[in-house]
């Protein structure tokens, strides 16, 4: 697929950047709901300069499994979380578009095609008549993405925490799973990436398209892995990046 062209400039090292993370009731992108998302401006230096955070009480019991992990039980966010859940995403969804589609600002987090494919879900569901964001002229940075790309071969594990801390970006076990720590850290994590010299020269349409490869041949071997060595025969990692594929389907 060819995109057009669009922030033609040369990525430098640290680029300003929208960083973004959710955290939900669950881990599917369909059917789950956001709890709390995050948004906050990283500059060049790795400071935030503006920042937005969404509590939202999204309407059904959140799992112990998943308040386990970010804190937010049914009750928290029956007192603290939004409900206006309609008017929540339209802020939400105009902030990155008003930044990533006419500021030109990458839109940068970890793994996401996780928190954005569950976003437009949430879209879909509460704001029908809103269109979804457009990738084709939004560019992303993944951190997971462009860590599996640039360091293929990198031993030790991939989660954010683990990452981090092969690139020197501090956030302990405590913090993570909390979407401002999170955001923050992948979006220093990347700007330890970009600094790549394989990445040398690379500009943000060409680095989109580029995680878009990527993304795929990444799934196609984790796939050939859990149908192999992992013993599930039907196993499916979709390829989908920024969004996952099945989101049309």
């Amino acid at each position: 697929m060819s995109l057009p062209i669009r922030n033609a400039a040369v990525v430098h090292a640290t680029p300003r950047m929208l960083v973004f993370d959710i955290e939900s009731t669950g881990i599917d992108v369909y059917s789950d709901r956001i709890v709390t998302l995050y948004l906050g401006m990283l500059e060049s230096d790795g400071t935030i300069s503006q920042e937005l955070n969404w509590v939202i009480n999204p309407g059904v019991d959140i799992p112990t499994g998943a308040s386990d992990i970010h804190g937010y039980t049914t009750a928290r966010v029956q007192k603290e979380g939004r409900t206006d859940i309609p008017d929540a995403l339209g802020q939400i969804l105009w902030v990155i578009e008003t930044e990533c589609l006419f500021g030109e600002v990458p839109l940068a987090g970890y793994n996401l095609s996780y928190d954005i494919t569950l976003l437009e879900s949430e879209r879909a569901r509460h704001l029908p008549g809103h269109p979804p964001l457009d990738f084709t002229k939004i560019d992303v940075l993944d951190g997971l993405v462009l860590d599996k790309g640039v360091n293929k071969y990198r031993k030790g594990s991939r989660k954010l925490v683990d990452t981090a801390k092969h690139y020197g970006v501090p956030i302990t076990a405590e913090e993570a799973h909390e979407a401002r720590a999170d955001a923050v850290a992948s979006g220093r994590i990347i700007q330890k990436i970009l600094a790549s010299p394989s990445l040398a020269g690379r500009n943000l349409r060409s680095l989109h398209s580029q995680q878009i490869s990527w993304k795929a041949s990444q799934a196609a071997s984790l796939q050939a892995y859990f149908r192999g060595k992992g013993g599930k025969p039907d196993a499916v990692v979709d390829p989908g990046w920024p969004l996952q594929s099945r989101a049309s389907a």
